[in-house]
């Protein structure tokens, strides 16, 4: 009985649904799919594996990402290479911080007060009334300065012709290697059975 009553409230409120909207969400569901699966698209594939400028534009858009994926990793690199050098340079400053404490106390005792003093003054520095209206007087005229020097330097940008992109590395590949042709080989077998199973 419990079944037949959730059966029949689930009815009611597609009903109302169907009133209230205009909508019936079970025929949206199935015009959106009829519109999926009625695409050109999977009727008939615009690629054939057989053309040969298909496939030499293929191995170019796989040849340009392997290069976008090979400078990429560069850069990760640099980074790292670029962290492990800062990492090392501060631990070599600890390091011969260590040893002037063991060696000469008094000396690191003096470095340290005289970095402590530096810090202390920079603090001090920063001792302006903000309320007071010569110094707001004095930020605006400096602000204004900026925005100027900002507003002459975006329209000299634009009266110079930009500089020329540097030129991108090329991966140079041998097309009439044979471990190229097969690779190449490997990978459009791996797309028409791609295509195969998609029909």
């Amino acid at each position: 009985m419990g079944g037949k009553l959730s059966r029949l409230r689930d009815t009611i409120n597609k009903k109302r649904n169907a009133e209230e909207t205009g909508h019936d969400p079970a025929v949206d569901g199935a015009k959106l799919e009829d519109r999926f699966y009625n695409n050109d698209s999977f009727k008939s594939p615009g690629i054939d594996p057989a053309d040969q400028n298909q496939q030499e534009a293929a191995l170019a858009i796989q040849t340009k990402y392997r290069q976008h994926a090979a400078q990429k990793e560069v850069e990760v690199l640099k980074e790292e290479d670029a962290a492990v050098k800062i990492q090392a340079g501060f631990r070599g400053y600890q390091d011969r911080q260590k040893v002037l404490e063991i060696k000469d106390p008094e000396q690191y005792n003096k470095q340290k007060k005289e970095l402590a003093e530096r810090l202390k003054h920079e603090e001090e520095e920063v001792d302006i009334d903000l309320t007071d209206p010569e110094v707001e007087k004095a930020a605006v005229k400096i602000q204004a300065g900026f925005k100027g020097f900002k507003a002459r330097k975006d329209v000299q940008e634009q009266k110079e012709p930009e500089p020329p992109a540097p030129a991108e590395e090329e991966v140079d590949i041998d097309l009439n290697d044979p471990e190229v042709a097969k690779a190449a080989n490997m990978i459009q077998a791996g797309f028409r059975k791609h295509l195969k199973i998609k029909k």
